[in-house]
């Protein structure tokens, strides 16, 4: 620009001055007689020239210092407000021009700092959002006012199975194709109110999410939505935990009703003259006391599995030595195997180590199992438990050559009051939370326990305790 203004300059300062000379040598040859005339044109033209050519070079000189001042602050303007562009708002104009354009400087340099202060607060607000939106578990979409996701937290993404920026932009059903979640969002603008939902999704895993929604309104217009904000809690678990508490009541509830309403029929039965019958009495007196003792184990069972689970049990830890431990449960049950002629065969590592945690605990777990292995097991059949450990693990096993288990209901077999067959299991008096409580004990060991069964041949499950968490206090 400078460049283009110097030669306009130049031609226009040249075009003046030649004007000016030949103008002046014109009223010259008018004036002066024509005879006198020729004697100086010669002289006369060559100084016209020289004042010519001097008058050029003095106004390109004068008008190439006055374009540069009122040029360089223009300059620098353009400078700086490229770099501004460019996202550098730190940049500022100095000029000393005493002038407008000095003015003009000091208030764009006002203006950028605004900018500056503008953009900081922006990103910093910015900032503080995406942290925000990055650390809350609850999933977050917003959306405009055509349904297309504006944004969404990795919590949502997580949801999902989706990433942002291949999403964003997209109406949110080809992103999510669910037929109650497309209802739910056309609901929320069309109705022109905020909605709360619960939806069975397929992500590809079942998930139970709950959506609260909330309309973006411009200003103060109630009619005017521009968007939507979708907050998502994935209650999966909840609706889980909801379920089986439900379930929990409903079978111990049952489970004490079996036999009270027993215990009270063959009560009132006695009352109403039975009692009189010495061997009525007798039968009815053994069926009541069968039926109390049932009552006694499952109230045992239900505080054994309710200690264990409450986390906030304090209980100091012992140390715990397999072999003695494992030796004491089978010699508890050792008459309860021989009516059964049942073999208990013990193979136990001489080297095993000490693990730490609840002893009581420890052998409730190995009862249960040995026990439940006896209750299901034929007359003179076997029942094996090995102990052995590797580097990291220690393992203990108790197989029996019992009935066994269909396939079908190994996934639930640790579940409260989960019967494989529920007359069998009150005829050889289980309570139903044997395997629960041996799942919770082994879990307090910061183990796992694993269950491998063949109908008719017999079942086997395998204790495994990670060492490097029970071995040392």
């Amino acid at each position: 620009m400078e460049r283009r203004m110097l030669i306009t300059f130049f031609i226009l300062a040249t075009i003046g001055i030649l004007i000016t000379g030949i103008l002046s040598f014109s009223l010259f040859k008018i004036a002066v007689p024509t005879d006198f005339t020729s004697q100086v044109d010669k002289e006369l033209l060559k100084y016209n020239l020289i004042s010519i050519i001097s008058g050029i070079l003095v106004s390109l000189g004068l008008g190439t210092r006055f374009i540069r001042k009122v040029m360089e602050p223009v300059k620098k303007l353009t400078i700086t407000t490229k770099k501004i562009s460019t996202g550098n708002y730190g940049r500022r104009i100095y000029s000393k021009t005493d002038d407008e354009l000095d003015e003009l400087s000091e208030n764009f340099n006002i203006m950028s700092e605004k900018l500056e202060e503008t953009i900081g607060e922006l990103q910093d607000n910015n900032t503080k959002m995406k942290a925000i939106l990055t650390s809350m578990l609850n999933g977050v979409i917003a959306l405009d006012n055509m349904n297309r996701i504006i944004l969404m937290n990795p919590a949502a993404e997580e949801m999902f199975g989706v990433t942002e920026d291949i999403i964003k932009g997209k109406h949110i059903i080809e992103v999510i194709r669910n037929e109650e979640l497309g209802e739910f969002v056309k609901g929320l603008i069309a109705n022109n109110r905020s909605i709360d939902s619960e939806i069975e999704i397929y992500t590809p895993e079942y998930k139970i999410l709950s959506f609260h929604s909330n309309l973006i309104r411009l200003g103060n217009d109630p009619n005017k939505i521009i968007g939507v904000v979708i907050i998502l809690q994935d209650i999966t678990d909840i609706r889980k935990l909801e379920n089986m508490r439900k379930d929990f009541v409903a079978n111990v509830s049952h489970e004490l009703k079996t036999p009270l309403t027993s215990i009270k029929g063959f009560v009132e039965t006695l009352k109403s003259g039975a009692a009189e019958n010495p061997k009525i009495r007798d039968k009815f007196l053994d069926i009541l006391d069968i039926e109390a003792n049932r009552l006694t184990y499952l109230i045992q069972d239900l505080l054994t599995l309710s200690e264990i689970e409450n986390k906030n049990t304090l209980k100091e830890d012992e140390k715990i030595n397999i072999q003695d431990n494992i030796d004491q449960v089978l010699e508890m049950l050792e008459e309860l195997a021989k009516k059964k002629g049942i073999e208990i065969v013990k193979n136990i590592s001489d080297k095993l180590p000490d693990i730490y945690g609840d002893i009581g605990w420890f052998k409730q777990m190995i009862i249960n199992l040995v026990d439940n292995g006896i209750k299901y097991t034929p007359e003179n059949g076997i029942i094996k438990i090995n102990a052995y450990n590797d580097k990291v693990n220690l393992y203990i096993e108790v197989s029996d050559t019992g009935i066994g288990i269909d396939k079908e209901h190994l996934p639930r077999l640790f579940e409260r009051f989960y019967r494989v067959d529920k007359a069998r299991t009150r005829q050889v008096g289980g309570t139903g939370l044997g395997l629960a409580i041996v799942k919770h004990i082994v879990l307090s060991f910061n183990g796992y326990v694993d269950v491998k069964s063949e109908l008719n041949k017999g079942t086997k499950f395998t204790i495994t305790i990670p060492l490097n968490k029970v071995t040392h206090k």
